[in-house]
C-alpha cells in the first residue's frame, strides 16, 4: 500500500488504519452492527479497498551476476523426516536386508519365492507403506526413476535388488517377458531331449 492510501483511508477509518480495523472488525461489529454494516455497504469505501494506491514494484538487474535455479525431490517420511532419492534408496536397503527374518513377505519373496500369492503382496506393500520411512510402491518407483533411471519398477525387483545390487529392476512388462523367454528356453531344452536318439544298451 503506497503512503498516500493511508490518507484516503483516513476518511473512513481512524488514521487510516485498515490492519487495525480488520484486526477489531469482530468486535465491532458485535458492538456497532449497525454502524460498521453502513461503512461496509459505502460504495467509496468500497471502491477504495479494491482500488488503493499500491507502491511501484521495482526490480533490480544485475548484469554481473548470473541465476543460478535448481529443484530437488524429496521424499517425506512418516517420521517427518525428509530423504533424498539415493538416502530413500539406501534406507530401503538397509531395511529390507534387516528384516528378512521378521517380515514374512519379504522373506518368502527372497529366500521361498514358490510361497509368493496375492496376499503375500498385500501384505508386503502394507507393511512397507507403514515403515517410518513409509516405503511405498510409489515411492520407491520414484528414488528409482531418479537414482538409476527406471521408471515404474515393480515391487518384486525393486525388493530383490535392495537384497543385492546385481539383481535386476524390472518393469511389469520386462518381467512378463523375461517369463515368457525362461518358458520358451524350457521348451526348446524339453523338445530337444526328446528330439535326441536313443541309443541301444549292447
Amino acid at each position: 500500500m503506497h503512503g498516500d492510501s493511508r490518507k484516503d483511508f483516513a476518511a473512513f477509518l481512524p488514521e487510516g488504519d485498515v490492519g487495525a480495523f480488520a484486526k477489531s472488525l469482530y468486535g465491532t461489529l458485535k458492538n456497532d452492527f449497525t454502524g460498521t454494516m453502513a461503512l461496509l455497504r459505502n460504495p467509496d469505501f468500497q471502491r477504495l479497498l479494491l482500488e488503493y494506491k499500491r507502491k511501484s514494484k521495482v526490480f533490480l538487474v544485475s548484469h554481473t551476476t548470473e541465476d543460478e535455479v535448481s529443484s530437488e525431490w524429496l521424499i517425506r517420511g512418516l517420521d517427518g523426516k525428509e530423504y533424498k532419492p539415493e538416502d530413500y534408496l539406501v534406507a530401503f536397503s538397509e531395511y529390507v536386508k534387516s528384516h528378512e527374518s521378521d517380515v514374512q513377505a519379504i522373506g518368502v519373496l527372497l529366500k521361498h519365492p514358490q510361497d509368493w500369492n496375492p496376499e503375500v503382496l498385500k501384505a508386503l506393500r502394507d507393511k512397507l507403506a507403514a515403515t517410518p520411512q513409509r516405503f511405498t510402491v510409489e515411492n520407491l518407483q520414484r528414488a528409482h526413476e531418479q537414482r538409476h533411471k527406471k521408471p515404474l519398477a515393480d515391487i518384486i525387483s525393486m525388493v530383490k535388488h535392495a537384497a543385492n545390487q546385481q539383481s535386476p529392476l524390472l518393469n511389469a512388462a520386462e518381467r512378463v517377458e523375461r517369463a515368457r523367454g525362461a518358458l520358451t528356453d524350457r521348451r526348446l531344452a524339453l523338445r530337444k531331449l526328446q528330439e535326441r536318439p536313443k541309443t541301444r544298451a549292447s
